[in-house]
């Protein structure tokens, strides 16, 4: 029943994988070669650090953008579904709201596999440089990690956010694609020194995913933030679900 929609998502987070291994595998051979093939060993000599303990908070960053990219494209699932061939239609009875739900639920489970992933990836390049001590010196399985953790929100958020945009959709999905300029140029508009800055300023903060999820010098994310964007998201995705259920109904 959910047969093509775990097939989209799997051939989805294969590719995303690939594409990852070749650019940390990439990473570790510029890594290893700049490095003159020094190595970490265990017994303490020949000692030569890769790097420090917040190259995990900057991974998670990188990872959040990542994800998002992948969330972007299953996103637009269910307009994929909106030319009125639903297959479960002739297999099985089952309310097209549940079908939806199903289909939200492995686009999440394939981000979710994507993200364990993308770790395990980047811990095998960590012992492949022969730093393997940046995960024991570093606050990679609490804070770190709980920051990617709650990273996983943005990628999420917009994911919520393509499939609210494209539920309604039959043609020209593509369009939803323009939420990343949308959310830049939203961006921008909240710092310009405008007439219309305050509005701009409130958008910014409670509906772009780029300010929401934001993690720099001058933000930080926040538990009770992470919630909101999740909730905001949870919204979302019902409101895909009715734009959907009613068109094809």
């Amino acid at each position: 029943m959910f047969y093509a929609a775990y097939r989209r998502a799997r051939q989805a987070v294969t590719i995303y994988t690939i594409i990852l291994a070749a650019l940390i595998a990439t990473g570790v051979i510029i890594a290893l070669i700049s490095s003159g093939g020094h190595v970490v060993l265990t017994d303490g000599k020949d000692r030569h650090m890769m790097g420090n303990g917040n190259s995990w908070s900057g991974f998670a960053l990188i990872l959040a953008y990542t994800l998002a990219f992948l969330g972007t494209a299953q996103g637009m699932t269910l307009a994929s579904e909106n030319d009125g061939h639903l297959e479960f239609a002739w297999a099985r009875p089952i309310s097209r709201q549940r079908y939806a739900l199903g289909i939200v639920a492995i686009d999440l489970a394939g981000m979710l596999a994507a993200f364990l992933i993308s770790y395990v990836i980047a811990i095998a390049g960590t012992f492949a440089v022969g730093a393997g001590q940046i995960l024991t010196s570093s606050p990679f399985f609490t804070s770190d990690f709980s920051a990617a953790l709650m990273a996983l929100g943005f990628p999420f958020l917009l994911y919520a956010w393509v499939m609210a945009i494209s539920a309604s959709l039959r043609r020209g999905r593509a369009f939803s694609l323009l939420i990343w300029p949308v959310m830049f140029v939203l961006l921008l508009l909240a710092q310009a020194h405008t007439a219309i800055q305050p509005a701009m300023v409130w958008l910014n903060a409670y509906v772009n995913p780029l300010q929401i999820f934001a993690q720099d010098e001058h933000h930080d994310l926040t538990v009770p933030v992470a919630l909101y964007g999740t909730t905001f998201a949870i919204a979302l995705i019902a409101l895909a679900v009715a734009q959907w259920r009613r068109l094809e109904a």
